[in-house]
């Protein structure tokens, strides 16, 4: 008897031959999977070179599975497997595949646990300018490999990346490749080289394996598509057919706004859908230079152009890299619309990017949390460009750069951003909505505001301060809480993680809580409280 851990993968080669010179566009092989109680998945094989062909399984669901692999009406293979539970610590096998529940603003695992993003920008992250099996830097043998146990390390849970299937998005300009060689041997859309593909597992299996959810996007939103679109489809087909099986997140595109045929992408994004039996989570990665706050602007010009679409499961936002906070505005504009779905800060500002440093990169993440995101991918310039050295011009845009991938990986925003991670989970975040009638006596009606978020009781309350120009108190009222509660306070270091108790705080007779002034300026603090009630309960 076969037995495989439930949500891990399988896969189950068989020999095809047909004599075809091109199996890749002209031979298709199905497996069926089918679960004892009547549930049935359909899944693609994908071409893995010569007459190999493999379908790539995971088990939704413990029990014995029988499958049947076929080309038609020939089959090529067929058998049982048993699901048995999975009994590690990887949280993506313990607690399943991710998810979106209608009218919640966050994901989910499969048995329901909540998953907070801390996402790492590794556009090239696939291809061969972030190296699989070599690194300049002494303290790794992998450079991907050697990121991935640091951002691990610092609790980053999502790795955000791109096949560039047209290489329209690749910077150096010959095309997407890895140590497997190029994706496509000779044009883009031409011979298709499994290669590639057997690079791009271990890369994505490595990530896995260490808890780490890869968000993997098809292409850059101005790939010639139209002139293109059926080959694309296909290689969005095998795409799904090489990797529903893992824990996913797909992204169709990415600035899909720069591209003048972007209703094109509707029809990848339903292409793909229909080829991942696992329903996977799926959004589009919007173009942030293009927002407006305006009703009358295009479609095309907003990050939810596809918001209603089956399909679209969360809303990807870009802030973008200026050398500002934004306006606050962005997030919220997209939070209060309906339906709703989750929205996430996918693209803010770049660590070492232009002008931006290290503390405008730590509280525009906090600052996109704290006005509905569910969460926020980081990126650090030389990391999601993959900069080998200083040598390394392929994309010179400013006289700081290039930050070599060594160099870019260690700064302190990186790190900070497990700590943003920690303060949120410190409470039950994904309880949390932002706090509208949150009295400040001396705002300055920007996003330097002190801004909250709070669970409808405001059992749990979160007071983020952001740093200040000006050297000023402003005192900070939260009303709406049961007169005479008492909450326990807790000041959060954003630059160290350190969370030190401070006096508890009492909401006098009308329900209004009047929290400690700021009276600092040189960073950002959280201000945790928690009704003592709760901590009753939970010692009870």
């Amino acid at each position: 008897m076969h037995t495989i851990p439930q949500w891990m993968t399988e896969d189950i080669a068989v020999i095809c031959r047909t004599g075809s010179a091109d199996p890749y566009r002209e031979v298709q092989v199905i497996g069926t999977f089918t679960h004892g109680d009547g549930t049935s998945l359909t899944i693609d094989a994908f071409w893995d070179g010569g007459d190999r062909f493999v379908v790539r399984f995971a088990p939704t669901q413990t029990g014995i599975w029988q499958y049947r692999i076929a080309r038609g009406d020939e089959t090529l293979a067929e058998g049982e497997l048993t699901c048995v539970p999975y009994t590690g610590e990887n949280a993506l096998y313990r607690h399943g595949f991710l998810h979106v529940t209608a009218g919640e603003r966050f994901l989910r695992h499969a048995d329901g646990t909540p998953f907070f993003w801390l996402g790492d920008t590794h556009w090239l992250g696939l291809g061969g300018r972030e190296r699989l099996d070599s690194s300049n830097f002494p303290l790794f043998s992998s450079m991907f490999r050697g990121t991935a146990d640091l951002r691990r390390m610092q609790g980053y849970t999502v790795y955000q990346m791109d096949f560039f299937l047209s290489a329209a998005g690749d910077c150096d300009g010959t095309g997407t490749s890895n140590e497997g060689g190029k994706l496509w041997l000779d044009r883009p859309f031409g011979q298709m080289n499994p290669a590639f593909f057997q690079n791009t597992d271990e890369r994505l299996r490595y990530l896995v394996s260490k808890g780490i959810t890869p968000c993997l996007g098809m292409d850059w939103g101005h790939a010639p598509l139209k002139e293109n679109y059926n080959e694309f489809v296909r290689a969005v087909r095998y795409v799904a057919a090489r990797y529903a099986a893992l824990p996913v997140v797909w992204f169709v595109a990415g600035e899909f706004a720069g591209n003048a045929h972007w209703q094109l992408w509707d029809g990848v994004a339903r292409e793909l859908r229909a080829h991942d039996p696992y329903r996977h989570v799926m959004t589009i990665h919007g173009c942030g230079e293009n927002f407006v706050a305006d009703p009358n602007d295009p479609p095309h010009a907003m990050a939810d152009a596809f918001r209603d679409a089956d399909w679209c499961d969360m809303i990807m936002i870009q802030t973008g890299h200026m050398p500002r906070v934004p306006d606050r505005n962005v997030w919220r504009y997209y939070y209060d619309k309906t339906p709703v779905k989750p929205i996430l800060e996918a693209e803010e500002a770049y660590e070492g990017i232009w002008e931006v440093r290290e503390p405008l990169t730590r509280e525009q993440a906090y600052l996109s949390v704290m006005h509905g995101a569910f969460g926020v991918t980081y990126g650090a310039e030389g990391v999601w460009d993959a900069t080998w050295d200083t040598n390394d011009v392929h994309q010179v845009v400013a006289p700081w750069w290039p930050i070599p991938w060594y160099d870019a990986v260690l700064l302190p925003a990186g790190r900070q951003m497990g700590y943003l991670r920690q303060i949120f989970e410190s409470v039950d975040w994904w309880d949390l909505a932002p706090v509208d009638d949150l009295r400040l006596s001396c705002p300055l009606g920007t996003m330097r505001d002190i801004v909250a978020k709070a669970d409808p009781a405001r059992d749990q309350v979160l007071i983020y301060y952001p740093s200040s120009p000006e050297d000023y108190d402003t005192l900070v009222q939260l009303p709406g809480l049961r007169p005479g509660a008492v909450y326990a306070a807790a000041w959060a270091n954003t630059v160290t993680g350190e969370q030190k108790p401070t006096d508890d705080l009492i909401a006098d007779g009308d329900g209004v809580l009047t929290a400690p002034p700021r009276t600092f300026k040189a960073f950002d603090r959280m201000l945790i409280l928690r009704r003592l009630i709760l901590r009753r309960k939970e010692n009870a």
